[in-house]
């Protein structure tokens, strides 16, 4: 029977490494070399990296389905809506289109995150600083509650491959 049941922080880093084989790239040796004293200084340590080597690489992006009445056509018209607008004596045309954006699923498990990290009083003040730095560009994303995320839905392919060990 074991007595003792803690595990050491170190511990925890080398099994993440192991079970993800890509933090031990260059962004992530001197994290080996740290000393944590909590799992939460860690997980900072490791999000803030990651965070900021994929802000380097670009957010990945999705098309997300749009509807809207425009002056200029940039999709497929919706004729029904269209007429309305014509009766309705407005120079507009109801269209359906995909726009590229940031705002995904991905990217909102990120932002949730850093910001639950970030209110955490275990992080210490230097990752607090890289998140706040890094958390600039997430503006234009929404947060999500992260014990509600549909974990099953997301799949990762060679676009948003390096997601994999930022969200697990």
């Amino acid at each position: 029977m074991i007595k003792d049941k803690s595990i050491f922080i170190k511990n925890v880093y080398y099994m993440l490494s192991y079970a993800f084989g890509n933090l031990h790239e260059t962004e992530y040796k001197n994290i080996a070399k740290e000393s944590f004293d909590n799992l939460d200084n860690l997980f900072a340590a490791i999000l803030a990296k990651g965070i900021g080597k994929q802000l380097k690489q670009g957010l990945y992006r999705e098309y997300v389905a749009c509807h809207d009445n425009l002056p200029t056509v940039p999709g497929k018209i919706d004729l029904v809506e269209t007429v309305r607008n014509q009766l309705a004596c407005r120079k507009l045309v109801a269209c359906d289109f995909d726009e590229l954006s940031a705002n995904n699923l991905y990217n909102q498990i990120l932002k949730s995150t850093a910001f639950q990290l970030a209110r955490s009083k275990k992080v210490d003040k230097k990752y607090l600083g890289q998140f706040k730095k890094e958390l600039v560009f997430f503006g234009e994303i929404d947060m999500v509650d992260l014990s509600k995320v549909p974990w099953h839905k997301l799949r990762f392919h060679r676009y948003n491959q390096s997601y994999r060990p930022l969200l697990s």
